[in-house]
């Protein structure tokens, strides 16, 4: 066995051994998936052209060629994918960059699998087979299309995510990833001539993805580490919300409980972590199924009418994702069924103005309004405004005694 083929087998099971990794990590975590796919390929295409270059027969060896082929065409719309992924890329926005790459590779398989373009045979030298590659050059044109594409589109991604985040993390993230692959790709235009004149190898830029597994070791515990970012809210901040407000998990147990929906429900917030929510709010029926639903479509918001304590409330269910769109959990807010229920209908309230109205009436000042719906100062003193003349009041006592009468 050479030099070249006893790094590959090492470069090979380091992979396999993230792809490991990276699965008992989180196995659910859709980003996760993907660099669990991602490794297994990077590992069959650097143990195939390790194979390449010790085949004894040309059975083996065209076997051993169409494997690691195929492993660096399917590597570039896996890394890619994964690089959109860590740039905050929405799920359409990633089918659509991602599309183009998919047709160019099945284009590419083609000519790999029925041995036209690109290699004509080998040659047995004392480092290894040496391939001889055809006249042809369309494969390498489409390859190197494909690659230069998916890096113009990864580097814009990268510059509006890291211009988008507020994170530190999430931009050391979109950092480490930009100089990797600028590592990577100067180092398969500078350095890969060299080594395969100087080894004969099959494919020595396949080295190059040992860098990958490493960065990708790193990134996994980032990434870890950056949706327990998310997963929680801080305890104090989440505890003194001035909504009735739950955290629930995939499975329907209570991760975090306001102190309003504490008193609402009678019982300490400690005694309600870990309980089942729909124990807990008997009066919805159908929140499991709901929950079921949240669960398959993430961008879905519930609400549904059920009562507490003899009274009618409002059941409002958001996803709650982390940075990178997975779901972490399900926000459950409860509001009095009866707060502006007349009020929409008597003075022509539309939907904006009885968020701020319902906020109002909690007792929240005009720049903590702003902050939770995500709106200027200015624009919720426009509201109010609009408020004052729709009910015939003039200032927002008289606004809050008259919605509340």
């Amino acid at each position: 066995m050479n030099l070249f083929s006893a790094a590959c087998i090492v470069v090979a099971a380091t992979a396999f051994g993230l792809a490991i990794y990276a699965w008992k990590l989180d196995s659910k975590a859709l980003l996760n998936r993907f660099l669990v796919a991602t490794s297994l390929v990077a590992a069959f295409r650097v143990l195939g052209s390790g194979l390449v270059n010790l085949a004894g027969t040309p059975a083996s060896f065209w076997l051993f060629l169409h494997l690691t082929l195929s492993a660096s065409l399917f590597i570039v719309p896996l890394m890619f994918a994964v690089n959109l992924m860590f740039a905050g890329v929405s799920r359409p926005w990633r089918a659509l960059l991602v599309g183009p790459v998919l047709v160019l590779t099945l284009i590419e398989l083609l000519p790999v699998w029925t041995g036209q373009w690109i290699v004509k045979g080998y040659r047995i030298t004392p480092w290894g087979n040496e391939l001889l590659p055809t006249n042809s050059t369309v494969w390498m044109v489409l390859f190197d299309a494909t690659v230069e594409y998916c890096w113009v589109v990864a580097l814009a991604a990268f510059v509006l995510g890291f211009l988008r985040t507020k994170s530190g993390r999430q931009k050391a993230i979109l950092v480490q990833l930009f100089l990797f692959l600028l590592i990577i790709d100067l180092g398969s235009i500078l350095f890969a001539p060299v080594l395969w004149k100087s080894w004969g190898s099959s494919d020595p830029s396949v080295l190059l993805a040992g860098l990958h597994v490493l960065n990708y070791l790193v990134l996994v515990a980032r990434y870890r580490a950056l949706t327990k970012e998310t997963t929680n809210f801080s305890g104090e901040m989440f505890q003194s919300l001035h909504e009735a407000v739950f955290l629930v998990d995939g499975e329907g147990r209570v991760v975090q409980t306001s102190d309003k929906m504490a008193r609402l429900l009678g019982k300490p917030g400690v005694e309600l972590k870990g309980r089942k929510v729909n124990s807990l709010l008997p009066g919805w029926p159908q929140l499991v199924s709901d929950l079921e639903v949240l669960q398959r479509e993430h961008h879905r918001e519930a609400s549904r009418e059920g009562t507490l304590r003899n009274a009618r409330f409002v059941l409002t269910m958001r996803p709650h994702k982390d940075q990178f769109g997975n779901l972490r959990g399900v926000l459950m807010t409860v509001k009095s069924a009866e707060d502006l229920t007349l009020g929409v209908h008597q003075f022509g309230i539309s939907d904006r103005e009885q968020e701020v109205a319902n906020l109002l009436l909690e007792g929240l000042g005009t720049r903590e309004i702003a902050d939770k719906l995500f709106i200027s100062a200015a624009t919720v003193r426009n509201h109010l405004a609009k408020l004052f003349q729709k009910t015939g009041t003039k200032n927002r006592v008289e606004l809050v005694r008259r919605l509340r009468s």
